[in-house]
């Protein structure tokens, strides 16, 4: 309800576009606009205004944007297996701590429901990152798992929020 997402989400067309177009217009605004930043989990409004954020950070502001439209919303939410480049990416205490674990984080996509099926979608990594990770750049449809993330078996879930201790 916070007013600058609702007024993103009318620059972005929000009810003069199709719901798809709509979803895939907030998708790609999150993707391209919003940086990868490590911190603490915060209301949207925070992530649009700093423009920063983890994975879940950008997946929230997508996920928020689409409930501007009226569209439903979920988290699909897994412990997440980094792809070889993404691993990469992490400095020497970052790949200590992921080996220990055998997983890094909590990861999450979103899902919206347009025209009676789940749409998934991941509005991080920027296309970018994905390029440099030497990944797909995905869309609007596309899973990042089997992309640039695997989920540990058993830890996927659905919800319609970030369940508390998660960030």
């Amino acid at each position: 309800h916070d007013k600058n997402i609702i007024a993103l989400a009318h620059q972005l067309g929000v009810f003069k576009k199709t719901d798809y177009e709509f979803a895939e217009a907030a998708f790609e605004w999150c993707k391209r606009n919003l940086e990868l930043e490590i911190r603490k989990l915060n209301d949207v409004d925070q992530t649009l205004q700093r423009g920063t954020g983890t994975c879940i950070h950008m997946n929230s502001a997508f996920a928020a944007l689409c409930r501007c439209a009226g569209l439903k919303t979920r988290y699909k939410m897994f412990a997440a297996i980094e792809s070889q480049p993404m691993y990469d990416l992490y400095d020497a205490m970052m790949q200590k701590w992921y080996d220990a674990l055998g997983y890094f984080s909590i990861e999450a996509d979103i899902e919206v429901y347009i025209d009676g099926k789940w749409v998934v979608g991941h509005a991080g990594p920027t296309p970018e990152r994905q390029a440099g990770m030497n990944v797909p750049i995905t869309k609007l449809g596309e899973d990042s798992l089997g992309n640039w993330f695997e989920a540990v078996p058993g830890t996927m879930f659905l919800t319609e929020s970030v369940p508390c201790g998660v960030g």
